[in-house]
C-alpha cells in the first residue's frame, strides 16, 4: 500500500512537471480565464491534464505498439495541430474581451475541455516526455504492474488538473485588477503567441528532428515494455559464427549487446573494476524498414553503460547514454571492428587489439556524481573468440528459437589510464568482452538471470550462467563452459555445476536484495571456489536496474589452491526481466 501512494505522489510531480511549461495550451488557458472567468479557464486545463493522463497511460502501461504508431504519424498530427491554432490564434486576436467573466453554457464548456483535448493529443512527442521523466524518477519498470501504472497514471492526471487549477485562479484573481483596455491587448498578444505556435507547429511537421539527436530515441528505449518479436530473425541454431563478420552487428535480430568487463589495479596496488556495455535493440522488423530520407532517420536504437567501481573508497559510479543509430551517433561494425555511442567506444586498431575508451563529465547536480570520469585502455586478445554453448547457440528455454548466438573473448590482456577527478591512475589487468545477439531469449517463468565470468591466475577461464524461475527454481536449460590454458574447452549443462549463496546485500535504491557471495562447485573438473564481491554497493540502477561487478575468486582446483578474478551480473531481483530480452 505505501508503495502505491508513493507511485501515486511521484505521477503527481510527474503530472506537475508535464503541465507547467508555458507553451500554447498554457496561453490558450490563461487567455480564455481572462475572457470568461476562472471555471472556463479551468475545464480548458481538464481537457490538457485528460490528454497528459492518457500519454501517460501509454508510456506508463508500456504500450509500444501504440506509443511507435503515434510517433509515426507525428507529422500528420502536428499539421492538424498547426492549422487548428492558426484558427484559434486568428480568433483570439479579433475578439472583443468583456470586461465582467461571460457565462458560460454546457456547450462553452464542453468546447473549452474538447478543444484542449484536442491540441494536447495532436503533440505525440508527450509520451516521450513521459518516459523520460518516469526514468528519471525510476518509475520505469511498470510492465505488468497494473495496480502501480493505474496509480502512476491517476497521479498524473491528479497533479496537471491541480496545476490548471492553481493557474486558472491566479489569472482570475489578476483579472480583476486589470482595466478593460489592458485585458484588449491580452487579447492581442496571446493571439499572436497562439499563431506563432501554429507556425511553429506547421514547419516542425516537415522538418526532422534535430539538435540533441538521441532525444526521441532515448525516450522510447524509456518506456518498459513486452515488445512483440515477431517477424525479427530468431537464433534457431542455423546460424554458423564466422569471423571477423559476426565481430559486428546483426540488425535482423531484435536484441544484441557488446559486454567489456574488467579488473585492473595502478601501480600501487590500488584496485578498480569497470564495465562498458553497448545495447543494440530494433525498432522495427526486417520486412517492415523502409528507406529514409532524413540522416538522422533510423530503425535501430542503442544504449550504454559505463560504470567505475573503486575498491579503496568503496564506490560504484554508473552511467548511462542513449541514442539512434543514425548519423554516426551510435553503431557497431564488423571490419575493422567498432562499436560506439557518441564517444564511448571499442574498436579494433590492430589485429587482435582495441582500443576502449569511455568518459563522464562532472556534473555538480546529479547525486553520486561529483568529478570527472575517464578510461581509456588498449585491450590485447590473448585466446580469440570462445563459443558458447553448441558452436555458439546458447539455448535457453525449451522452444529453440528461445535461445541466442553467443561469443566471448575471454581474457583481454588491459592496460592505459583511469582518470578520476583531478586523479589519474595508471592500470593493467584483464579484461572480458561478451558479444551476444537474439530475438527471445527468455521463456514464460524466467524472470532474471545469475551470470559468472572467472579467470583464474593459472591462465584458465570460467562462464555459468543460472537461469532462475519465478517459483524460485533453476532453470534446466543454465550452462557454462570451461575454458583450459591451452584454448580448448569443455562444454558445461545444468547438472555440472552447484551455486550456492552464502550472503545477500540489499539495495537501498531499488530496494532488491541480491546474493552478495556465492560457492560454486564444478564436480567433474574437482573445482571448488568462493566468489565474493569487491563492493557490496554494484547496482546499476539506470533504465535497467540490475546488479553488475567486479569480485574476489578463492578455492582450489584437484586439491591445490586456486584464485582469481571476475565479474557477476544478476538480472531480475530489483523486478523481473520477462518480456525485456
Amino acid at each position: 500500500m505505501v508503495d502505491v501512494v508513493t507511485t501515486l505522489l511521484r505521477g503527481f510531480v510527474v503530472g506537475i512537471l508535464i503541465a507547467a511549461p508555458v507553451g500554447p495550451i498554457g496561453v490558450l488557458c490563461i487567455r480564455r480565464t481572462l475572457a470568461g472567468g476562472r471555471w472556463i479557464g479551468f475545464i480548458s486545463g481538464l481537457g490538457a491534464a485528460t490528454a497528459d493522463a492518457l500519454y501517460g497511460s501509454i508510456a506508463g502501461f508500456g504500450l509500444a505498439f501504440l506509443s511507435g504508431f503515434l510517433l509515426q504519424q507525428q507529422s500528420w498530427l502536428r499539421l492538424i495541430g498547426g492549422i487548428f491554432l492558426l484558427y484559434l490564434g486568428i480568433k483570439t486576436a479579433l475578439a472583443r474581451l468583456a470586461v465582467r467573466a461571460a457565462q458560460v453554457q454546457d456547450r462553452g464548456w464542453l468546447g473549452a475541455y474538447s478543444s484542449t483535448l484536442f491540441l494536447t493529443l495532436t503533440n505525440p512527442m508527450t509520451i516521450l516526455s513521459f518516459a523520460a521523466i518516469f526514468a528519471g524518477l525510476g518509475l520505469a519498470s511498470r510492465a505488468g504492474d497494473y495496480l502501480g501504472a493505474g496509480a502512476l497514471v491517476l497521479g498524473v492526471f491528479l497533479g496537471s488538473a491541480c496545476w490548471w487549477l492553481t493557474l486558472s485562479g491566479l489569472v482570475s484573481f489578476l483579472r480583476n485588477r486589470m482595466k478593460p483596455s489592458g485585458l484588449t491587448w491580452v487579447n492581442r498578444v496571446s493571439g499572436m503567441v497562439i499563431l506563432c505556435f501554429g507556425v511553429a507547429a506547421l514547419l516542425g511537421a516537415y522538418k526532422p528532428v534535430e539538435g540533441n539527436a538521441s532525444q526521441v530515441v532515448e525516450s522510447r528505449l524509456s518506456v518498459p515494455t513486452l515488445v512483440a518479436s515477431e517477424g525479427y530473425t530468431r537464433a534457431d541454431g542455423t546460424w554458423k559464427l564466422s569471423f571477423p563478420g559476426d565481430y559486428g552487428a546483426h540488425p535482423d535480430f531484435q536484441t544484441e549487446w557488446w559486454y567489456y568487463t574488467g579488473n585492473l589495479t595502478d601501480t600501487q596496488g590500488r584496485r578498480f573494476g569497470y564495465q562498458l556495455t553497448f545495447f543494440r535493440r530494433a525498432l522495427v522488423p526486417p520486412q517492415e524498414r523502409s528507406a529514409r530520407l532524413s540522416k538522422w532517420g533510423t530503425d535501430q536504437a542503442y544504449l550504454a553503460h559505463f560504470a567505475i567501481t573503486d575498491v579503496r573508497s568503496d564506490e560504484h559510479s554508473a552511467y548511462e547514454r542513449l541514442s539512434r543509430g543514425a548519423a554516426g551517433l551510435a553503431g557497431a561494425e564488423a571490419k575493422p571492428f567498432q562499436v560506439w555511442l557518441e564517444d564511448w567506444r571499442v574498436e579494433e586498431t590492430a589485429p587482435s587489439t582495441y582500443h576502449l575508451h569511455a568518459s563522464q563529465a562532472a556534473n555538480q547536480e546529479e547525486a553520486g556524481q561529483s568529478q570527472a570520469i575517464s578510461l581509456d585502455l588498449v585491450l590485447h586478445d590473448l585466446t580469440g573468440p570462445i563459443l558458447q554453448g553448441n558452436q555458439g547457440y546458447s539455448q535457453k528455454g525449451p522452444d529453440p528459437a528461445n535461445a541466442s548466438y553467443y561469443f566471448s573473448q575471454p581474457r583481454l590482456a588491459s592496460q592505459g589510464t583511469l582518470q578520476l577527478g583531478d586523479q589519474t591512475f595508471e592500470v593493467q589487468g584483464t579484461s572480458w568482452m561478451d558479444h551476444e545477439f537474439s530475438t527471445s531469449a527468455l521463456s514464460p517463468g524466467q524472470v532474471g538471470w545469475d551470470w559468472f565470468s572467472i579467470q583464474l591466475d593459472d591462465g584458465s577461464e570460467l562462464m555459468v550462467f543460472q537461469i532462475r524461475r519465478q517459483d524460485g527454481s533453476v532453470d534446466a536449460f543454465s550452462s557454462g563452459k570451461w575454458i583450459e590454458p591451452d584454448g580448448s574447452t569443455r562444454q558445461l549443462e545444468r547438472k555440472d555445476f552447484e551455486i550456492s549463496v552464502t550472503h545477500t546485500w540489499q539495495s537501498h535504491q531499488t530496494n532488491g536484495v541480491y546474493p552478495a557471495g556465492w560457492t560454486l562447485r564444478v564436480p567433474s573438473l574437482d573445482l571448488e571456489l568462493e566468489i565474493r564481491p569487491v563492493v557490496a554497493d554494484q547496482e546499476m540502477n539506470l533504465t535497467y536496474q540490475y546488479w553488475e561487478g567486479a569480485v574476489d575468486v578463492r578455492g582450489t582446483r584437484a586439491g591445490i589452491s586456486a584464485s582469481g578474478v571476475g565479474y557477476v551480473e544478476l538480472t531480475g531481483y530489483a523486478g523481473s526481466m520477462a518480456g525485456q530480452f
